[in-house]
């Protein structure tokens, strides 16, 4: 699966559901119709996502977001921006204030869920235990991003975001930058 076919699954995902609980049962149901390669091969290129978007302007508008940061939140931040689609995740990566111009969903909430779909898609397509290694086995040597992770671009103290990225704090906030 290249990552022209990764992201039209995610914004047929996207344009199909109600919410994002929504999304993530229309990927999983979208995914498990996939012969079991492509199924991990997805796996593969969310992983790459997850790496591409390993930034520290991510991560200053996670912490905005959220009013804190931590490898766990951080991770399923990006979950969650990939779930938006290649649009705003790229533009995202480029400028996080666009994220406050969105009409993202509880976006604070995060995209943990994002993390199993492709297990959970393997299971459905196979049935149960299958008994085989499952998608996010198969991509722990490939890409893990649990461990050793680097963050790119510019670091940043928490008393320069609100000046950093005033329209994020601004609608997230919800104070004034006096």
């Amino acid at each position: 699966m290249n990552e022209l076919v990764f992201w039209e699954i995610i914004e047929q995902s996207k344009e199909e559901s109600r919410d994002f609980t929504h999304q993530i049962e229309l990927l999983i149901n979208k995914l498990s119709l996939l012969e079991e390669s492509k199924i991990i091969e997805f796996e593969y290129r969310f992983r790459e996502a997850l790496s591409k978007s390993a930034r520290y302007n991510i991560m200053a508008a996670a912490k905005i977001v959220n009013d804190y940061v931590s490898d766990d939140s951080f991770l399923y931040f990006r979950c969650r921006l990939i779930a938006e689609g290649k649009e705003l995740f790229h533009k995202a990566i480029e400028n996080p204030e666009v994220i406050a111009k969105s009409n993202i969903q509880e976006l604070e909430f995060g995209g943990e869920e994002m993390l199993y779909i492709a297990d959970h898609a393997f299971i459905k397509k196979l049935g149960g235990d299958t008994g085989e290694e499952l998608p996010r086995d198969k991509a722990f040597d490939y890409l893990n991003y649990d461990e050793g992770e680097e963050i790119e671009g510019e670091d940043w103290k928490e008393e320069e975001l609100p000046f950093k990225y005033p329209e994020l704090w601004k609608r997230y906030k919800n104070e004034s930058l006096a």
